[in-house]
Formats: C-alpha cells, sequence, structure tokens
C-alpha cells in the first residue's frame, strides 16, 4: 500500500525529527519502548557491554514480549559516535517510552562540541576567533541556522571530513569562548552553561540525563586500589580528568538517586583491572550487575502487568472492526490539511456535494477521479471532516490497502458496516455472520432500515480494492443504493465498483505551479528566504507540478542544501552517500517490502540480521545495536509517514509515486525481492533457540516473536504478515509448514484477526499460487465451516478435525500433520469445556474447476499448454496470430509473465526439464529449441530435421529428447550436442505420439499406420508391435509403474493394454468423439481422455466412467496435462484454459441409501457401543480408543432394529426385522447363538443384571422374559413368560423388579410392571392427558418422568407407582426429557426452551432459550451438565446451575437419538440418513466422574491406533481370538469383520505404518473411518492401492482415512 498523501494534506505532517519513530501517537497508545545504552569506550567497558549483550537484553525483551510491547534497543560509543548520532541520542532521551542505561567508569574522555550556540555565543566566539586569528570560515561552515527551529540558535552540522578538522573546531570554539568570556563579550552567560564548552561527550550526555533522571538508570563503576601511577589507560584516566569523572559521579548519586543509580565499587587489591575481570570476584560483580540492571529496567520501562485490551485471547468481530475504525480515522487526523489553499473550482463542486448531501433524503453515490498527484486523498479527508462536523451523519472513511483488512472489498465493507451498527446502536448478529460480498449487502439492506441518522461511506482508493473470486464476487450489482446509505470514493478513473450502481462523477484537476507553491508555503510558514525561493520556483517550472517531489526539494532547502534534488534517486544518493549506500538499500528494500508498513524494530532488526557478520554475532564491532538504520529511516524524512494499527506506529510510503521509486533503484529483480521477503520472514519466525548458537535472536539482539504470547494473547503482527513474507519469497514449503497448513498459525490467525481476515488470506494465497493444500484447507475446510463458526468459533478446532481426518488416506503429509497439530491442541486446550470429535463423518465438499481462464487475443485450433514444474505457472502456444510464439502465464493470477520468441512456425509441443532449469520446443519448422526460464531467447538450436516434428519427451535424466515427426521418423537427440543418437523408422506413418518409460529403457510411439511400438532404446530393437488397431493412433498414455498402457484412434476408440503381457485388457466407453489427448495420473488409477469440450476421466484398473470435466467452449480439448504433483488436471480449449482438482475424480460406486444407522446404544462401563444399520450391519466400538473393533453382516434377517448389553457389558445383543435375537462377544464379535424368539420384528430389549434373562418385545405388542442359557438346539430358546400389551421402548430398573414400557391400548398412558418369578404383573398406570411423547428413567432406577403433546410433565416413583410432581411451564409439547441419577432434576425440552426442573419443588430452576428444536437431552451423573441435541444437527453443553452455554458441537446432520456417559465424556449422536456414528468428547468438562465409570485421565490421540490395554489384557485377547478362530458356526448367517488388537508394541496389525504416532495424554480421537454399506467397502476410495487387498473390511461407521 502507498498511500498517496498529496496537495495540501501533504505538508501538514511535521517534519520527520530525530525521534519521530518514538513520538506519542495522540489517543492510540503506542506499544513499544525504546532502551538506549551509552557506554563511553568500547574497550572500558567490554565486559559489561558482553553481559548486557547475553543476558540483560534478551530477557528484558522476553518481559517486553509476554505483554506485547516491542523493545527497540540501541548503543551508542563515545569512540565511534559522530555529532549526528550524538544529536540524535540526546533527542532521543527526552523522549517517553525512552528509558537510557548509562554506563560511568573512570575515564573522563574528550571535549565535545557544543551542538547549538545562541547567537550572542555564535557572535563573540567568531569576533574573539577573529582577534586569535583562528579559522574563522570553519565556524561558520559547521555553525548555521536551520529556518525550521529556533531562528536565534546556530546548530552544529557535519559532516566532517577527518578528526583533524574536528579537533581544529574545538579548538576555534573553545579558545573562543574563553577569551570572550574573559574580555566579557558574552557576560549573561552563567559558569555552568560556560562550562558546558568544555564537556566531555559522557558528562555531556549525562548532564542530559539528569534533567529528567525519572526514567533513566546510571550504572557507574570505580576501582578500589588500583593505581596507574598517573598514567592513563584504558581503565583510569589523569588524575585531573579522573576528578572530574569522580565528580560527575557525585552528581548522579545526588541527583538521580537510588532508584536510578546503581554504584558499582571494584576491590582490585593492587591488581591489574585485566587480570582482574578473570577472577571468581569479576564473575560476581558480573552477575550482581545482571540481576540488579534486570530489575531496574522491569521498572523503568514502565510495562503494563497484562496484555492490551484487544489482545485478549480471543477477538471479536466488533473489536476488530473498531481496530480497523481507529486506524483509518488517526490517519485521516494525522494527513489532514491544516492550511488549505483554495482550489476555485473544485472548492466549489465539493461545497455543492456537501449541500446535495444534505438536502437530498435519497442516498447518494459520488465518485471523485483524477490522475496522480491531483489531490484524490486529502480532498476525501476533508470532505470527511466537513461532513462530520454537520452532526447530521454517522460517516466512516477508508483508505484503501491502509491496512491488510482494506484490500479485500467484502472484508473492507463488513467491518465498515459492523462499526455502522456500533454508531447506530443496532443489532450486529446478521453482519457479524456476513462474510460473502452477496450477504453483506443483503445484510446492510436490513441495516439501513433500522438506522437513526443516514450513513455516508467515504473510501479512498477504490480501484485498488480485490475482489476475490469466492467471497467478493456477485453475479448481479446493486440495481440501487438503500435508503440512508451514501458513498463517496476516489479512483485514478471512471471505473465505478462493480457491486454498486453506477455513480456521479467529479473530476478534480491536476495542481498548477502556482497551487503548488501556494501549498509548500502555507504548510511550511513560508520559512525560505527569496533566493531559496526562487530557485523553488525554478524547480516547479522544470519539473512541473509534481508536489510529491517538490515536497522533498523543499525539504532539502530547509537543511540548508543550496540545490534540491532534481528527483527521488538524487535524493536517495545524497542519502547514501551521508550514510552508506548499502545501509540506506537495506533500510529502504525492508520498508518497500510490506505494502501495510513495518514497524521501527522490525526495520531495525530486519537491518542487523542482512548486515549479521559471518561470525553470527560481531562482538568487537563497534556497530552493536548501532543507530544507523534510525538515522536513516529520519533521514528519509517526507518520503514516508507513519500509520498507528495495532497499538504500534508502522512506516509506509507516503505516496504511491515514491513506492514506485524506491522499487525500481531498490528491488530491481526478483531476487532480491525475495531476499528482503525472506529476510523479514525470518525475523517474524524468530524464537531463540538455545540449540543453536547462530540463533538470531540469542546471537543478534533480534527481538523473538512468538506466535502466542503470556496469556494466550496473539501475535498480531506474526500471525497477519509472517505468511505474507515467506510468500513473497518465495518459499512455498515454508509458507505451509509454518503458516498457513499449520494448525496453531491458521488458528492464532482465526483467534486474533478474525474468521473473514483468515479468508482473505486464503483467498489472497490462492491468487498468488496454485497449491493443492491451501486449496483444500481454503475450498473443502474453512469455506464449508462458516456457518458452524458464526454461531460457535470455538468449533474451529473441531470442524478441522472432522472434515480434515474423513479424507486422511488423500491428503498430503502437511495436511495429515495438521490434523495432528488440532488434536494436540485439543488435547492440551485448557480455556474450558471442548465438544471434541472422536470419529469423524463429515464429508467434505466437492472442489473440482479452481481455475478457469480465457487467453487475451488468441486464436487457434490446437493449443498446446505445459505447466512449469512447480505448477505455478504455464506455458501456452498453437496461437495462429503469432504461431512460433511461446506464452509463460502465471496461473493463480492469469497474468502474462514472458514470452518467448524464436520458432518461425507453429509450436507443436512443449516439455519441461526434471530438474526444473529448462524447456523444449518443438515446431512445424523442423527445429528444437531449448529455453531458459529466465530469459526471452532460447539457449540452443537444434535442427535433426527438416520434416514437421509433432511430439517430443524429454528423458527422466535431462539428457536425451524424442520427438517424433512427419517423416515417420523417432528419434532420440542428445540435448547436449544435437546429436541423434538413435532413429526409429519402422513406422510408414507419421509419429503423432510418445511415451517412455520410467527407466528410459523403453519407447512407446504411435502412428498413423494403425500401429504402436514399443522399442528396447539400447538395442533399437522393437520389443512389441501392437498391429491389431482399426485406425490411426491420435494420443498415448502410460502409468508411471510401466503397467498400463493408454491408445486412442481416430475411430474414437480407446483401449487399456498391459505393458507386461501386451493384451488388451478393456475398451473404454462413455465419451463422444475423437480422443485428442490422454494423461494418466501419477498414482496409476486414473486416465483422462480429452474430447470435444470435456474430459472424461476413467478408473484405468476396471475402465469404470468416474467423472466428465467439462469445459466453457464446445470445440475440441487438444491438450491435457497433469502437474507433477498429481493434483491438478489442465485442459486447453481452444482460447480457453481449465484446471480441476484431482481429488473430484472418485469412484462413488453404487450407493446404499439403506445404510444408515436403525440403533446405538452405550455400554454399561461405558467403555463400549453397539450400533445396528437398516441394511443388517451390526458394529462394536471401543469408547477408549475410539475404534470400530469388529462389525457383522447379518443381512438375511434384515435390519438391526435393537441392540443392548448384558450387565456385564461382555456380549451385545442385537434384535431383527425378522424376530431373532443375536449374541455376539463384545471382545471379538464372535456370534455366540441366535435366538428365535419373536414371530414379528423386536423393537426393544432389556438385559437383566443376573446375566441369565433377557426380556424382549415385538412390533405386535408381545413381551417375552426369556433365558440366556446355551440349549442343544441351536436356535431353540428357552421363554419363561409372555405377555402382551407392551410396546417399546421398554426399562428394566430396580434391581430387575420393575419394567416399564408404553401401553399398546392408549399412547396417553404407560404401565410400571413388577416382576415376581419371570412373571409381569401391572402395578401403576402412568398416564396424561393427551399422548405420551418421551419419558425417561434415572440409571438408579428410582424415578420415571414422562412428557406429553398436553405440554406437562410427570415424575413418578418407580417402586411406589406413586405420582410425586407435576410440572407445568413449557408452552409447546414436550420432545424430551431426561431425569438426573438422584431425581431431583428433570430437564425436559419443547420447541422453544429446555427447562431445568427441580423435582421436590415443581419449580422451574432454569430457562434456556434455544435457537431449534431440541430432539434429544441428558443429564450427567453429578447434575453439573446438560447435554441437549436439536434438530438442526446442533449438539450443546450448559452447566445446569448458571444456564451458561459451555461448549456446542455441529454435526452438519439431523440427530434422531443422543446418548452420554456419566461424565460427558464420550457422547453418541444417531444421525438420521446416515450409517456414520459420532462420537464425542466434551474434553475439560466439569461433571465429575464416580467410581462405577471411573476411566483412565488422558487416551491416546487419534493419530495413534494403539490401545491403552495392559500387557495381561493383550495376552487375554489374543489368547480368546485364537479360542474362537478354532471354533466354527455353520448355521451362522453373520460374517463377521474384527480389526485385530493392537500388538505388545503398541501399534494395530491392521493400520498402516504412517498412522503409527506414540500415545498422548489427550482425548482420544479415531483414525478409524469405516463405512457400513453392504459389507463390502468401497474399494475406489483407495486408488493407489490396486494391488495390495486389505485384509480386513472395513464397515461403514466412519470413514476409510
Amino acid at each position: 500500500m502507498n498511500r498517496k498523501k498529496s496537495t495540501q494534506a501533504l505538508l501538514a505532517a511535521p517534519l520527520l525529527t530525530a525521534n519521530e519513530s518514538h513520538v506519542d501517537s495522540g489517543k492510540m497508545e503506542n506499544n513499544a519502548r525504546t532502551l538506549v545504552l551509552v557506554f563511553p569506550s568500547l574497550e572500558e567497558f567490554a565486559i559489561e557491554r558482553e553481559a548486557i549483550r547475553k543476558h540483560v537484553i534478551p530477557e528484558i525483551q522476553q518481559f517486553c514480549c509476554g505483554r506485547d510491547i516491542d523493545l527497540e534497543c540501541i548503543s551508542f560509543f563515545e569512540d565511534s559516535i559522530d555529532y549526528t548520532q550524538f544529536r540524535y541520542l540526546l533527542e532521543l532521551a527526552k523522549q517517553p517510552n525512552v528509558t537510557v542505561l548509562c554506563f560511568v567508569g573512570d575515564k573522563y574522555g574528550d571535549s565535545a562540541l557544543p551542538l547549538e550556540l545562541r547567537t550572542e555565543e555564535y557572535n563573540g566566539i567568531r569576533a574573539a576567533a577573529l582577534e586569535l586569528s583562528k579559522d574563522v570560515k570553519l565556524l561558520e561552515k559547521h555553525y548555521v541556522i536551520e529556518k525550521t527551529r529556533d531562528k536565534t540558535e546556530y546548530r552544529l552540522r557535519g559532516p566532517f571530513p577527518d578528526v583533524e578538522t574536528i579537533n581544529r573546531l574545538k579548538e576555534v570554539v573553545q579558545k573562543g569562548v574563553k577569551r570572550a568570556h574573559d574580555d566579557g563579550t558574552i557576560h549573561q552567560i552563567n559558569e555552568d552553561r560556560h562550562a558546558r564548552f568544555f564537556y566531555s561527550f559522557l558528562e555531556e550526555v549525562v548532564s542530559n540525563l539528569l534533567e529528567n533522571s525519572s526514567n533513566h538508570l546510571f550504572a557507574t563503576r570505580r576501582f578500589n586500589g588500583y593505581s596507574s601511577a598517573g598514567i592513563p589507560n584504558k581503565w583510569v584516566d589523569t588524575k585531573e580528568f579522573y576528578e572530574k569523572v569522580s565528580a560527575l559521579k557525585n552528581r548522579i548519586s545526588v541527583k538521580a538517586g537510588e532508584k536510578n543509580s546503581l554504584p558499582f565499587i571494584l576491590d582490585m587489591q593492587n591488581t591489574d583491572p585485566a587480570k582482574w575481570f578473570k577472577t571468581k570476584d569479576a564473575d560476581k560483580y558480573e552477575q550482581q550487575l545482571i540481576t540488579k540492571i534486570n530489575e531496574r529496567l522491569k521498572d523503568l520501562l514502565n510495562l503494563p502487568a497484562h496484555t492490551i485490551s484487544y489482545h485478549y485471547y480471543s477477538a471479536s468481530p466488533m473489536e476488530l472492526a473498531q481496530r480497523e475504525h481507529s486506524t483509518a480515522t488517526k490517519f485521516a487526523s494525522d494527513i489532514s490539511a491544516k492550511f488549505w489553499s483554495s482550489r476555485e473550482g473544485l472548492d466549489r463542486k465539493i461545497e455543492e456535494l456537501v449541500s446535495k448531501i444534505e438536502q437530498q433524503s435519497e442516498s447518494v453515490y459520488f465518485q471523485l477521479y483524477g490522475g496522480t498527484g491531483c489531490g484524490k486523498t486529502v480532498l476525501l479527508t476533508r470532505l470527511y471532516e466537513m461532513l462530520e462536523k454537520k452532526e447530521k451523519f454517522h460517516v466512516l472513511i477508508r483508505y484503501a490497502t491502509l491496512t491488510d483488512s482494506s484490500l479485500f472489498a467484502n472484508e473492507l465493507l463488513r467491518n465498515v458496516f459492523l462499526k455502522v451498527c456500533d454508531l447506530a446502536r443496532t443489532n450486529p448478529v446478521g453482519m457479524m455472520g456476513s462474510f460473502h460480498m452477496g450477504s453483506i449487502l443483503s445484510n446492510l439492506k436490513t441495516l439501513t432500515e433500522t438506522l437513526d441518522k443516514p450513513v455516508i461511506v467515504l473510501i479512498d482508493d477504490i480501484h485498488l480494492l480485490k475482489f476475490g473470486k469466492s467471497l467478493s464476487r456477485l453475479e448481479k450489482p446493486l440495481k440501487k443504493l438503500f435508503p440512508k446509505l451514501s458513498f463517496i470514493f476516489t479512483a485514478n478513473s471512471q471505473t465505478p465498483l462493480s457491486c454498486f450502481p453506477g455513480p456521479e462523477f467529479i473530476e478534480i484537476p491536476n495542481l498548477n505551479r502556482e497551487q503548488v507553491l501556494d501549498i509548500l508555503k502555507k504548510q511550511n510558514q513560508d520559512n525560505l528566504g527569496a533566493d531559496q525561493g526562487g530557485t523553488l520556483r525554478q524547480q516547479i517550472k522544470k519539473a512541473g507540478s509534481n508536489i510529491i517531489l517538490h515536497e522533498i526539494q523543499y525539504e532539502d532547502l530547509l537543511e540548508g542544501y543550496t540545490e534540491p534534488s532534481p528527483d527521488f534517486d538524487s535524493r536517495l544518493a545524497r542519502i547514501e552517500n551521508e550514510l552508506g549506500a548499502e545501509n540506506v538499500k537495506i533500510v529502504c528494500q525492508l520498508l518497500c517490502c510490506l505494502p501495510y508498513g513495518i514497524t521501527s524494530l522490525e526495520l531495525v532488526d530486519g537491518f542487523r540480521l542482512l548486515k549479521r557478520l559471518p561470525s553470527g554475532s560481531g562482538d568487537e564491532s563497534s556497530d552493536f545495536l548501532s543507530p544507523l538504520p534510525y538515522l536513516i529511516l529520519r533521514r528519509l524524512g517526507r518520503a514516508i509517514i507513519p500509520v498507528f494499527t495495532d497499538n504500534r506506529k508502522v512506516w509506509i510510503f507516503r505516496h504511491a509515486l515514491v513506492a514506485q521509486s524506491f522499487r525500481q533503484r531498490y528491488l530491481p529483480s526478483t531476487v532480491e525481492v525475495r531476499l528482503a521477503n525472506e529476510t523479514l520472514g525470518d525475523l517474524l519466525g524468530s524464537m531463540p533457540s538455545s540449540e543453536d548458537e547462530t540463533d538470531p535472536v540469542a546471537s543478534n539482539l533480534v527481538f523473538p516473536h512468538p506466535l502466542n504470547k503470556e496469556h494466550g494473547a496473539v501475535n498480531l503482527r506474526r500471525a497477519r504478515f509472517h505468511w505474507y513474507f515467506l510468500l513473497h519469497a518465495g518459499k512455498i514449503e515454508e509458507l505451509k509448514m509454518s503458516c498457513l497448513i499449520c494448525f496453531d498459525y491458521v488458528e492464532a490467525i482465526f483467534r486474533g484477526c478474525g474468521l473473514a481476515r483468515l479468508l482473505s488470506i486464503f483467498e489472497e494465497t490462492s491468487q498468488q499460487i496454485l497449491d493443492h493444500d491451501i486449496l483444500v484447507l481454503f475450498e473443502q475446510i474453512l469455506l464449508p465451516s462458516i456457518v458452524t463458526l458464526i454461531r460457535d468459533k470455538d468449533q474451529f478446532v473441531s470442524e478441522l478435525i472432522n472434515r480434515l481426518r474423513y479424507t486422511r488416506a488423500k491428503n498430503s503429509a502437511h495436511l495429515n500433520g495438521m490434523v495432528e497439530q488440532a488434536m494436540l491442541w485439543a488435547d492440551i486446550y485448557n480455556k474450558g469445556p471442548l465438544l471434541v470429535p472422536l470419529t469423524c463423518w463429515i464429508s467434505p465438499p466437492k472442489m473440482k474447476q479452481v481455475v478457469s481462464f480465457t487467453i487475451a487475443q488468441w486464436k487457434s485450433s490446437k493449443t498446446v499448454i505445459q505447466p512449469t514444474p512447480n505448477h505455478q505457472h504455464l506455458l501456452i502456444a498453437g496461437n495462429d496470430l503469432a504461431p512460433g510464439q511461446i506464452y509463460m502465464y502465471h496461473i493463480a493470477s492469469q497474468l502474462l509473465v514472458k514470452t518467448f520468441s524464436g520458432h518461425t512456425d507453429r509450436v507443436s509441443s512443449i516439455s519441461t526439464s526434471h530438474d526444473s532449469l529448462f524447456f523444449a520446443s518443438t515446431s512445424y519448422d523442423g527445429t528444437i529449441r531449448l529455453w531458459s526460464f529466465q530469459q526471452a531467447d532460447s539457449v540452443k538450436l537444434l535442427k535433426p530435421t527438416s520434416a514437421r516434428i509433432y511430439c517430443s519427451l524429454i528423458s527422466s535424466d535431462d539428457k536425451w529428447l524424442v520427438t517424433g515427426g512427419a517423416d515417420s521418423t523417432a528419434r532420440v537427440i542428445s540435448l547436449d550436442n544435437g546429436n541423434v543418437l538413435r532413429a526409429f523408422r519402422e513406422h510408414t506413418g507419421p509419429v503423432v505420439a510418445l511415451q517412455l518409460s520410467s527407466n528410459n529403457e523403453l519407447l512407446i510411439t504411435g502412428s498413423g499406420d494403425f500401429v504402436v511400438n514399443v522399442y528396447d532404446i539400447v538395442s533399437s530393437q522393437i520389443v512389441v508391435k501392437m498391429s491389431g488397431l482399426m485406425a490411426p493412433v491420435t494420443c498415448l498414455a502410460i502409468t508411471s509403474n510401466d503397467a498400463f498402457l493408454a491408445v486412442a484412434c481416430e475411430d474414437e476408440t480407446l483401449k487399456v493394454f498391459s505393458m507386461v503381457s501386451s493384451q488388451e485388457l478393456h475398451e473404454l466407453s462413455g465419451h463422444e468423439g475423437r480422443i485428442n489427448a490422454l494423461a494418466a495420473s501419477n498414482d496409476d488409477c486414473h486416465l483422462f481422455a480429452a474430447t470435444k469440450g470435456r474430459v472424461t476421466c476413467y478408473d484405468i484398473h476396471n475402465g469404470q466412467l468416474l467423472e466428465f470435466l467439462e469445459c466453457a467452449n464446445p470445440a475440441a480439448v487438444t491438450s491435457l496435462k497433469i502437474t507433477d504433483d498429481n493434483s491438478f488436471v489442465l485442459a486447453a480449449c481452444q482460447d480457453r484454459v481449465h484446471i480441476w482438482h484431482m481429488n473430484s475424480m472418485e469412484n462413488h460406486g453404487i450407493e446404499n441409501n439403506k445404510s444408515t444407522l436403525s440403533c446405538i446404544r452405550m455400554a454399561p462401563d461405558e467403555k463400549g457401543a453397539a450400533c445396528g444399520t437398516e441394511d443388517g450391519i451390526l458394529a462394536f466400538w471401543d469408547l477408549e480408543i475410539c475404534q470400530c473393533l469388529w462389525t457383522t453382516s447379518q443381512q438375511k434377517s434384515g435390519r438391526v432394529t435393537t441392540v443392548d448389553f448384558t450387565a456385564d457389558s461382555m456380549h451385545v445383543l442385537s434384535g431383527s426385522a425378522q424376530g431373532t435375537i443375536s449374541l455376539w462377544e463384545a471382545s471379538n464379535g464372535t456370534l455366540v447363538k441366535t435366538f428365535n424368539v419373536h414371530d414379528d420384528e423386536v423393537r426393544a430389549i432389556c438385559c437383566f443384571s443376573d446375566g441369565t434373562r433377557v426380556v424382549s418385545c415385538d412390533k405386535s405388542d408381545v413381551t417375552h422374559i426369556w433365558s440366556l442359557s446355551y440349549l442343544e438346539e441351536m436356535n431353540q430358546v428357552e421363554i419363561l413368560s409372555s405377555v402382551s400389551g407392551i410396546r417399546a421402548p421398554m426399562f428394566l430398573r430396580i434391581n430387575d423388579s420393575m419394567l416399564i414400557g408404553h401401553s399398546s391400548k392408549s399412547p396417553k398412558e404407560m404401565n410400571i410392571w413388577a416382576i415376581a418369578e419371570n412373571k409381569l404383573t401391572v402395578k401403576t398406570k402412568v398416564y396424561h392427558n393427551e399422548e405420551i411423547l418421551c419419558c425417561s428413567v434415572n440409571r438408579s432406577g428410582t424415578t420415571l418422568v414422562t412428557g406429553s403433546l398436553d405440554q406437562s410433565l410427570k415424575t413418578w416413583q418407580i417402586d411406589t407407582g406413586f405420582l410425586t410432581q407435576v410440572l407445568v411451564g413449557h408452552e409447546d409439547v414436550v420432545n424430551c426429557c431426561c431425569v438426573s441419577d438422584d431425581g431431583k432434576m428433570v430437564a425436559s425440552a419443547g420447541r422453544d426452551k429446555i427447562i431445568v426442573w427441580a423435582t421436590a419443588t415443581g419449580t422451574i430452576l432454569r430457562s434456556i432459550v434455544t435457537k431449534a428444536i431440541v430432539c434429544a437431552v441428558e443429564i450427567t451423573q453429578d447434575n453439573t451438565v446438560i447435554v441437549a441435541a436439536d434438530e438442526s444437527g446442533w449438539i450443546e453443553a450448559y452447566n445446569s446451575e448458571t444456564s451458561r452455554l459451555m461448549s456446542s458441537f455441529h454435526t452438519h446432520r439431523k440427530i434422531t437419538d443422543l446418548r452420554i456417559s456419566s461424565d460427558a465424556n464420550r457422547i453418541l449422536a444417531k444421525l438420521a440418513g446416515t450409517a456414520q456414528l459420532p462420537i464425542l468428547c466434551l474434553h475439560n468438562t466439569p461433571a465429575l466422574r464416580s467410581e462405577r465409570h471411573q476411566r483412565m485421565n488422558r487416551i491416546q490421540s487419534a493419530s495413534s491406533s494403539t490401545s491403552n490395554f495392559s500387557e495381561e489384557q493383550r495376552q487375554e485377547q489374543l489368547q480368546r481370538q485364537e479360542e474362537n478362530a478354532t471354533t466354527s458356526n455353520d448355521t451362522s448367517t453373520a460374517v463377521t469383520t474384527t480389526t485385530p488388537v493392537p500388538n505388545p508394541n503398541g501399534s494395530a496389525i491392521a493400520e498402516p505404518p504412517e498412522n503409527k504416532t506414540s500415545p498422548k495424554p489427550s482425548v482420544t480421537f479415531s483414525t478409524e473411518t469405516k463405512t457400513i454399506p453392504e459389507v463390502e467397502t468401497n474399494s475406489s476410495s483407495q486408488p493407489s492401492q490396486p494391488s495390495k487387498p486389505n485384509p480386513i473390511k472395513k464397515s461403514s461407521m466412519c470413514l476409510m482415512l
């Protein structure tokens, strides 16, 4: 961003002074402190200097970093300082937030020249110098009046050519002062002021610091017991000067006091200091020095005790909008014109505009436009001030690209309208949930209807706004503006925003010369003399009305230069001459990197990184924490301006013209751009390392930048810009690993910068690079998660885990690593309860076409494309308008990067080298050209034939090239010398297609003679000749494993051959028309065929048609490529290029709509769960490791209607639609027995606690109590008793003595049945006035609660059957209810709310309003947590005492049933229309765990497939499996699939090795993704391993990872 602060506003800001980087920012706090270190000399305080560098500064930096304070460190040495630095030091010491640590030893130092002379002092010295015949001209040259300052003072001005000149000037001044003082010429001067002419550097600094010593610290050192015999050395001075420095120490002690002074007296015992500093006493002194200085500095730096307001753990959208608002309004205030220079015609238009806004009741839309430097920005700012003073409107101003959040139109407008909500005090919920431009404008319409007064939005430079394809673009713009809403924009031309209707345009004319001069004079109070004014007038006449340049020229004249810089380059050259060309270059390069500005700390640390010495520290360098970058920043003057953002001041270029000049001078090449960005990327990623001695934080005193600071606050500078620097440095892998595919980093952006900023970052990155991982995370994870995150931002980690783990088998290592990071983050999350998924079931949306663009000025019937090896650029040829040219486009931005010219006829093929250094092209002109990607001219020309060349391939070692041409010959050509190594002439028709085997040994050629030949390249012999084709060959494709060869012919046939047997495997069908191009995926699974207007995707193994990829043009697709990383498919169709994502090509097989869950149940010990499906699949889950241990099919018995566990949780019973009930071992899924109990569908099963009996009922309302004993007859069952009239569900409670069930006679009734000697008798009737809709029995079996259509609930004492309470309070039907274990609390839900009741009194304890109809509710065993599920798919956990929502989770499907463990550590949900079983954990649950349900504190991570079984348990289960394997059950119709028990080494036998990780003390996550369709799994989801059959059949309870 290059802020255009033109016309009169440019000079409104004061000149940059030495302390400009430390000035107070007004109302906005500046979170920066400066620590200045002052040493008399480098060698005198070498020990102290090293102690400060190694121990003090790192600790103080960490101390500041944790409090979100930037600490800038600068050091000054008397023996290396010049007078520019001297002045800067003294000015710096007077600024707030600056602390000076000054060391004073036993050396006084040389005298220093005074920096200012009063007029009378100057005149007196000059007169005395004339009398003494001293060099008066030297005095006149170096002491001058600066017109920008006090005109009664003469200021010292350098530079000085050498030390001798300084000494001569000292002599002139000191002798002149002494003579003038003795003569009484300077009679008004006092003794203290007179003495200052003879001060040393040290005393001058100390005297200035003592004027206000409260922020400063003095460390004085005195050697006791050491004498140099009056001979000065590096430790002590002569007696005269020793007395002076002793007096100076006394002054410090008196004036500074104990708080601001640290005296150190070292007992030398007549030892030379050089030897003493090697003793243990010196070590004690050093440690004492470090400790005391650290303590005092922490007090003096005045740091806040905690992080600042908006750096809380998480920032809200309103806080983020306020942050943007504060930055923009502060910037407007800073650049507003203090003196307005009249522009008659323009001023009149502006007044008319303001008048029209005031008088017009309807909305207005104006756009001010004009050329560069015409004053658009300052004019808009003036309009803002004028309208704000009216107090009739809400006025907001924004500057496009002033901050990173004002780059994309949707994000900028969203923040603007959120601020409007705040100003108008309207509900911002709708706008907070809007991220897409369409949604923002839709909510804006609602917002305008509630405004208390009109809103006017002013936006500068709208032509700089970006419109991302995912969030910013609208199909149709607004037809008219909404009421009470007006816009005033500025732009370079009459180009309105595409989302709004057409505006009224007002042209801003360019400034003329007189206006420029008038503006400069007014803003600078006409400080120029007549001669200087004339010089400036001449410059304006020469250069025109470029006010930016003229301001800099004005600055030159004010600084005393007789000739101002004629252009920006001259000004920069002048600064380079003063401060060093390399130094200035580094600073300016860093300033050019980030358009949103960098802080002075970042600039200085970046400077130090680039200036870093080979040793890594530069211990003996006088450049230790040099002030040089600050001086350069100061000298840049009006070229840069400050912007306050994030409580920091950043420096940006004042105008695009300035930025352009700087970039052209200092970043002329891509290499330099990358180096500068890489430096800042390294800087923001810097963390101290104890292992790396060259670590920049430890060795070069670079400020640390941890991602999270104290209290979890986000480091906003790193979160907002680290990715940006890595992206522009071209470090894509590091960008992914450290930033955009790193969960901690992405989560920090989301938390600290908001979801809108996170989406914009991915949008911007997608416009810069084409990357599979970034697209997946953006389009398949973040965008689909918006709806969930709007409602609950704490679900960020859960959404990412659930969606990414679903595609784990296809994910890259980066994406799977991100899943691991997210799960670890969830493990250690301690901010509160958090619902986390332990299995995955949310499938990401299909991502197909990612890029599609039209090539400008293109006409071709045979376009040729070839992606570069990193697939960031695309080489395109075949344009009929320029047939011999090759164009290189940047894919993400669709911009033309380079044109390669050389061929004289149509380019027929392009091949890139495998080392990414060059590419080769062939042409109809019979030539081959080799090109470097870096230059437009070919590096080598080869002419092996005069015939047309149709196709080519480069060998994998890049040593030779194969071509096929019209002369029926395939040639192998050396790329080194162009010699033809082999020529294959067996074809009788043109060679139109070529393929090479992976080892470069076999060459496959396809020809128009109906033949495909396979050659051995070494022997030049035909290995295989495929001559059975019925038409000319059009194209070939071979898989990377050399197993399959695809051949397409002119007769529209497409056949797949085995490369081993040369036999035809299958002919592919489904495409229409001639196939023009083929491409095989790198995983050897997919084959793509290009025809007319579409690309057809096949499974190359079975020939199944998978997908049609449609093109925009109905013409033939002539070129087809797959990127090297197998992520994208590229196709060229005339002037159109299409790119699809490979993940969209999937074999979904035949969908089984019946494969949905029918029932779920949690085991009594809460360590396992069982579920059944509509198509007869039963599955058992281990809830401790969250893995499906086994699945079984009972399809002959129909769907699984109900499941239950025996009391000891060792067995599972499943009921079927045929009336049978099966008994299974829970440990391994072995079918124990099938019982033919019922003649109709089984509806409910309840196991008695004695483990020998079961009660079950069926669809006919027949209930049996039967025995589990094993009879001789396999299917025989012992019925103990039967009864009719009981309808499911049933509850068996109180030591198996009571059975509760619905009455089949009336939906208004239930019965409590007494059980005695296996006989059922009705004990009590439970009734309501209307139908009973829900019921619940507590775990202890003492209380029954029923809910009815009559809007009431009733509680019943089960043992007596008494009605104990009627609960009335719902305003609608009661959908669900639950009673606590102790019977004291009931939770119920209607259509409108959840009510918590006290059963003893019937009073309402809590009422919780819900957002959807609640379909299930549960209470934890200790009554602290209520878990509810609604029909929209949300599961929510509430604190029962406060009604506070603790956490929520979106399952993305309707929930029909919910089961929780006693402490909510495991939650099961039955989802409608799916066979997937969600298992969740309420992490950090406040519920207490009973001894009966005690489980492990933490369970291993989701990435681990190991269990937490003991060795004895492992051996026991293995032994049981072996025993079960020896028995067979021939009468069983079940097919059981068992996941093996983990081995003693901790890895599951059936798990792939990449999923092995060590257990983590954490929430349990499942790595199993299982489906339960018709027992057989979908093999195409693992296409990369066709030859590796899985010995274990995966069930469909969750998805294949």
